[in-house]
Order: structure tokens, then C-alpha cells, then sequence
């Protein structure tokens, strides 16, 4: 894909939050909703939606359980693999040869899929930073699409993103954890009944302790086997590196570890269960305290949001 020139103007802290609230209003974002699982409904059999999937790393596999559960009562099949690395493809194809009658295509580049008319929806799970980049390709190829978290990386991608759709009116939904969890379900209504009275402090923990998002079979993987230009996307131009291609959360170019990983999720819930759209203020710090191994994004991560009816996430 060639790259897309963009004017950045210089970004500072103090002035971030205030242009992020203004160019997503811009765009229709504010308030930006995200709704609620979509019913599945009766289809008939030549109703069925044929579904491919975008990404079939470790996370696009467990999505492809997660759909198996779910196709019989929604009438619809996976008939389509993407990825750039060849056994990904190979190993995901095989795993879902035996769920439907119809054979299922192996796509190694992304127009192809986009082209295909008789491909209803994409399941998005590419690496994060391509997300908001391949979205707007996805709906203005008439496909509604299921997003994994973080929607962008980007600021100006995702606002770019956000607009393609809203013009398209397609239906996309990003796959936040807990949005479906009956507990949170049960808790979101109970805080907006006021029965805990004023909310002035939340505090978010989420712990492990190993060397997260390494792979073992990182040294195994060659660049006759993938399409590296097109995995850098409009990231600059550099020798193939497979601990970038395969361990892409633990490198600045691609993601920003923990915050696009766990406190996107634990945001989003917050934004949920209060009310609340953007924050008024925010600060963090991390860094590489125990895993000095040649990782760029920290291993130990805090933020600190204050947000405008008075109360604040640690």
C-alpha cells in the first residue's frame, strides 16, 4: 500500500486532549456509542452470511471458536482466510475445512478479498496499528466488519476510519471485552441508579508476570514466507525483522503495548458503567523495569484520568 501523506501538526500534552475531543466531534464522533451486540435474527439458507476473516494469529484463531459457536444460530460461515503469513492461512484453512460444505479460499493480498461480491462481512484481526488503516477499505467495499480493539493508533486514522463509517452506514462493532458480560451488564445498571452514591475514585489492576507477547517460534520464520512491505503498511521502510512481524506489541511503531492491549478494554468499561465520553485531563508513565530483552513498549504501565463530573481512574 503506498504511503498516504499526512500533515501532523506538533502534538504536546497539554494541547492532545482538547484537538482529540474537537476533530472527533468533527466527524460525528461525540458522543460515539458503541452498541449492543447485534441479534442474529431467522435467515433462511440462501440468507446465510458468508464471513472471511482478516488475521489469523493467535487472537484471529480464538475468534474463529468464538464464530463457531455462534454461526449455527446466526446462519452463517466462514468461507474466506486472510493473512500474509502463509501458514497461518494454511494451518486456520484446514481448521475450518470441516465446519461447511463450501470450500474455503486462502487470500494473501487484501484486494482480492474486498473483490469478492459474494463475501457478506470481515472479521478484522490484523496486527493493531492496521486496523483503522484496512476498516475504511473494508465498508467502502459494501462488507460490514467486526473490529478487535484499539479501533485505531492513530488519531488521524481513526477519525479517517470513523468517517468512512458514517458515509458508508455499514455496521461495524469493536470488539471490547465485557461489553457482553451479564456482570457488568448487572453493574452498569446499578451504578446509573445512584445506589452507590457519588463515584470519586476507580482504581484498575491487571497483573502478569512473564515475559508477555514473546513467541517461541519467532527464529522459524523466514520472509519468503510473508509479505513484509505490505505488514509495514505506511510504517517506515526497514529490513525484515520477524520479532517485529510476529512480537509486534512489544515495538512503538506498532502498538503501544499495555494501554492498546489491556487499558483499552479497562477505559472503555469505565466510559460504560459511568457515563462519561473523554476525559478532562490524563498523565501516565512506564517502562522497561524486568523484561530488558530488546522490548520498546513498558512492561510496568499507570495512568492516572481525571474526567469532568469529578472523579478519577488510576
Amino acid at each position: 500500500m503506498p504511503r498516504e501523506p499526512l500533515s501532523r501538526p506538533r502534538m504536546t500534552r497539554r494541547n492532545f486532549l482538547a484537538q482529540s475531543a474537537a476533530s472527533a466531534a468533527a466527524v460525528g464522533l461525540a458522543p460515539f456509542k458503541v452498541p449492543s451486540a447485534i441479534g442474529c435474527g431467522v435467515r433462511g439458507a440462501n440468507e446465510r452470511l458468508s464471513v472471511a476473516i482478516m488475521g489469523v494469529g493467535q487472537r484471529g484463531r480464538d475468534l474463529l471458536n468464538e464464530f463457531r459457536a455462534a454461526a449455527k444460530s446466526c446462519n452463517a460461515e466462514i468461507t474466506a482466510v486472510f493473512d500474509l503469513w502463509s501458514q497461518s492461512r494454511e494451518r486456520a484453512s484446514k481448521a475450518v475445512q470441516g465446519w461447511n460444505d463450501r470450500e474455503i479460499r486462502q487470500f494473501r493480498r487484501l484486494d482480492d478479498v474486498l473483490a469478492s461480491d459474494d463475501i457478506d462481512a470481515v472479521i478484522l484481526a490484523t496486527p493493531d496499528f492496521q486496523h483503522a488503516q484496512q476498516l475504511p477499505q473494508i465498508v467502502r467495499a459494501g462488507k460490514d466488519c467486526y473490529c478487535e480493539k484499539p479501533f485505531a493508533t492513530d488519531l488521524h486514522h481513526g477519525l479517517k476510519a470513523v468517517r468512512a463509517v458514517r458515509e458508508t452506514g455499514r455496521i461495524v462493532q469493536v470488539g471490547t471485552q465485557r461489553r457482553s458480560d451479564g456482570r457488568h451488564i448487572a453493574a452498569a445498571k446499578l451504578l446509573a441508579t445512584g445506589a452507590l452514591g457519588t463515584l470519586t475514585h476507580v482504581t484498575i489492576a491487571w497483573n502478569y508476570y512473564g515475559p508477555r507477547w514473546r513467541r517461541g517460534d519467532v527464529h522459524q520464520f523466514k520472509e519468503r514466507d510473508t509479505d513484509w512491505k505490505a505488514f509495514l503498511m505506511d510504517r517506515e521502510e526497514r529490513p525484515f525483522d520477524p520479532h517485529q512481524y510476529l512480537e509486534w506489541r512489544l515495538f512503538r511503531d506498532f502498538s503501544s503495548g499495555i494501554p492498546d492491549q489491556w487499558m483499552s478494554h479497562m477505559i472503555d468499561a469505565v466510559h460504560w458503567l459511568s457515563g462519561e465520553t473523554f476525559p478532562l485531563s490524563a498523565t501516565a508513565m512506564g517502562g522497561v523495569y524486568v523484561w530488558k530483552d530488546g522490548r520498546q513498549t513498558p512492561d510496568t504501565f499507570q495512568a492516572l484520568v481525571q474526567y469532568p463530573r469529578g472523579f478519577q481512574v488510576n
